[in-house]
């Protein structure tokens, strides 16, 4: 790009939002360069200085290749730096903090050498809602996301073993989350098991809560949902109180796919990668199977998230 003639070179701004559009519909690029020629096109702009006079381009910029997997840690640290942040706020334009937070958050999970600048606590604790989200709000307008939250209640035994929520606070879309033992039994969550990204023993309250656990084993979906059965399997081994498995429901929007498919948009597909990251299987429903689920019967809905269940367990 910087080889072009200079009547032609594009903008900053032009660059930010090719970027943008390439990463956010998974754009296949044909030259196994993109990535790399992007990158420098970048360092030189910033060592020119254009996109340090234009701060929202250089953070676009920065946020588009967080989604690539793409992770420039000095830029980000200059970014992230005070005196930058500062600039950015005495700037005419909008103050970027979604985004801020965003490729914050992301550095904290998928760079675990990084040393440079990330967000002040006191940066955060003032974010607005608008920015952190609010779970009644997702729970009231993202269609479907309720009713798949009371379905599993239903399925799992009451809300103790749900969890709808942030999980990953720098994404501003809620889900819901499970912890299953070894063999698919639900478990309660905790605020303990919830926010640590460590496997916490299991409490003495939570053993007296086994009686109210739905195993999610052939048998009983055979029995309960009238599925076929399948090929038994190996005996488990003794399980490790210690540990959990962790899954994340994304029920997802119209705004999380491309217009008419089951393709993820950058920035969901980003998502599903931090969370596996941290731990979580993922469990995805598509807009077009909420809506099916919307005109279903209770029974069929139970059996499809069943089904669901049993592949992101891999049980």
């Amino acid at each position: 790009m910087h080889s072009l003639h200079p009547t032609v070179r594009i903008r900053s701004k032009d660059l930010a939002r090719l970027l943008w559009a390439v990463t956010t519909v998974q754009h296949p690029c044909t030259s196994s360069r993109f990535d790399e020629t992007v990158l420098k096109e970048v360092r030189l702009r910033v060592d020119s200085g254009e996109l340090v006079r234009f701060p929202h381009f250089f953070i676009d910029c920065l946020h588009s290749l967080a989604m690539r997997g793409i992770f420039p840690e000095d830029l980000i640290s200059m970014v992230l730096s005070p005196d930058f942040l500062q600039r950015i706020k005495d700037s005419a334009l909008y103050e970027p903090k979604r985004q801020l937070f965003l490729i914050d958050g992301t550095v904290g999970i998928e760079c675990p050498d990084y040393n440079g600048y990330r967000l002040s606590r006191s940066f955060i604790d003032s974010l607005p809602s608008t920015v952190t989200g609010h779970v009644d709000f997702e729970l009231k307008t993202k269609f479907g996301l309720n009713a798949v939250l009371e379905d599993l209640k239903d399925m799992l035994g009451g809300e103790a073993f749900v969890n709808c929520r942030f999980i990953i606070p720098h994404f501003k879309t809620a889900d819901i989350e499970l912890h299953f033992d070894s063999k698919g039994q639900a478990k309660p969550i905790t605020t303990t098991t919830q926010q640590s990204l460590l496997y916490q023993p299991v409490s003495v309250e939570v053993l007296q809560k086994r009686e109210r656990q739905v195993l999610l084993d052939d048998d009983t979906m055979h029995g309960l949902l009238g599925l076929k059965k399948l090929h038994k399997r190996q005996e488990a081994q003794p399980e490790n109180l210690n540990t959990f498995r962790k899954v994340a429901v994304i029920v997802l929007g119209i705004n999380q796919c491309l217009a008419g498919a089951d393709r993820l948009l950058g920035l969901t597909q980003m998502k599903v990668r931090q969370l596996e990251k941290l731990g979580f299987s993922v469990m995805l429903v598509y807009p077009s199977e909420v809506l099916d689920l919307e005109k279903s019967s209770k029974d069929t809905r139970l059996q499809f998230l069943a089904q669901r269940l049993q592949h992101a367990l891999d049980i």
